[in-house]
């Protein structure tokens, strides 16, 4: 088998493999609840957050949602902010199957860090790291 062959079996072979990953369909994703369970009343902080994800999950090359019953995937978390900033969060199929999580570690916002949006810089890690891990599973790694 010459070397162009075998290229060519291995990209017709890279979607299938694809497919053993249910991450790598991942494209619509709605943002749920985020420090607080359904019906509870979130914080103004919870707000700014879910609206931050959005906003970086476009800007992945990702579709933000308004309804879970639209969403490949569901994305929720738990923000806490005190003199440091962390943030869990949880992607799940519409099944309520886990296909993904990140628990970032803590980001003290005293001292030099001062001036900057921690909770931004928190968000935009955690989106990232979604997007290089989505992006990996497509192409079967």
């Amino acid at each position: 088998m010459n070397r162009r062959t075998l290229v060519f079996l291995l990209a017709l072979a890279l979607p299938l493999m694809a497919g053993n990953n249910p991450l790598a369909s991942v494209k619509k994703i709605y943002v749920g609840s985020i420090g607080g369970g359904d019906g509870v009343v979130q914080s103004d902080e919870a707000t700014r957050i879910r609206l931050l994800l959005a906003l970086e999950l476009t800007k992945a090359g990702f579709t933000s949602v308004d309804a879970a019953e639209k969403a490949d995937a569901v994305l929720t978390g738990v923000l806490v902010i005190r003199d440091y900033t962390s943030f869990t969060v949880l992607l799940s199929a519409p099944d309520g199957k886990q296909l993904w999580g990140k628990n970032e570690r803590p980001w003290w916002t005293q001292g030099g860090f001062r001036g900057r949006d921690n909770a931004q810089q928190r968000v935009e890690d955690i989106v990232r790291t979604l997007h290089k891990e989505v992006a990996s599973a497509a192409k079967g790694k």
